[in-house]
């Protein structure tokens, strides 16, 4: 029945002593190493560069590739618009590994486009898809909080598994924030 306390120093900025290059990250996504090749992936994202693009193109289309790093770097493309991110992602949800949409659905809540949530709203509409990816496509939609996206949520309160349920209720709340008188007015449906 002790309390320990601590103060934290709290800081804004996290300095960097340098020597991150887009050369770097590039050479990153040959690596023997997963985990770096998925952290080039993600930092690439950021990047405008086509040879940025063109690495994660090539990083997507590898079918020996890791899927967590092909979805990345996916993802990265898509949110670049880049036709090709979008596709594939689009082919993941509509494939038969659960794990894999689970994935897509989860790393396009990182993508705040409304191609990213048309796929999402079509996956979390689908009664025959696995709640867990139900619900994380209700979650992924609030994180990217399109107004567009109170409707599908609001519909799928007519499942029967609870967490998707729960993940849209708090993917409403999320949207509330920015749309209140939009989700008030849901509430009737």
């Amino acid at each position: 029945n002790q309390i320990l306390v601590s103060i934290v120093p709290v800081s804004a900025s996290c300095p960097c002593p340098g020597g991150a290059t887009l050369e770097g990250y590039i050479e990153r996504t040959s690596s023997a190493s997963v985990t770096d090749r998925y952290m080039a992936a993600k930092a690439l994202r950021r990047s405008p560069s086509d040879a940025a693009a063109g690495v994660l193109l090539q990083l997507m289309n590898d079918d020996k590739e890791d899927i967590y790093v092909r979805v990345e770097a996916g993802a990265a493309l898509a949110l670049r618009g880049h036709p090709e991110g979008k596709a594939f992602l689009g082919s993941l949800l509509d494939g038969a590994h659960a794990s894999y949409r689970l994935e897509a659905v989860i790393v396009l809540g990182e993508v705040p486009t409304p191609d990213a949530a048309d796929l999402l709203r079509r996956t979390l509409s689908k009664a025959d898809e696995h709640p867990d990816v139900r619900a994380a496509a209700a979650w992924s939609l609030g994180e990217i909080g399109l107004r567009e996206n109170i409707d599908a949520l609001v519909d799928s309160f007519g499942a029967l598994e609870p967490e998707i349920r729960i993940e849209a209720a708090r993917a409403l709340a999320k949207l509330a924030r920015e749309f209140r008188g939009t989700v008030v007015a849901s509430f009737p449906a």
